[in-house]
């Protein structure tokens, strides 16, 4: 393995952890992913931890930046986060719920 491999491998062990708060309930769950991990696999971790199933109608944005969580699906944790300025908390709420 050369000096770029580790490197590359030793950024992608490392665990970043999402706050993600349910604001029609006021839970909280933390997830935690490298940040090679898809933002999808975020996603989907996420309501499996709070035990609800995604409505096509629910809105997840990261708080700081109220950035759509939903249109990065397909994005990197890693590449995400430094495009939303490093925003570790997201906010989700249904359809009628929320702020």
């Amino acid at each position: 393995m050369n000096s770029h491999e580790a490197l590359k491998e030793q950024k992608n062990s490392q665990s970043i952890t999402i706050t993600v708060v349910h604001e029609d309930s006021g839970r909280e769950v933390e997830v935690k992913a490298g940040p090679g991990t898809p933002v999808r696999t975020m996603i989907e971790r996420a309501y499996a931890e709070l035990g609800i199933e995604r409505n096509p109608a629910d809105r997840l944005r990261v708080e700081t930046s109220g950035t759509n969580v939903f249109e990065h699906l397909s994005q990197h944790l890693g590449d995400f986060l430094q495009l939303v300025g490093a925003g570790t908390v997201w906010l989700l709420a249904g359809p009628t719920g929320g702020a």
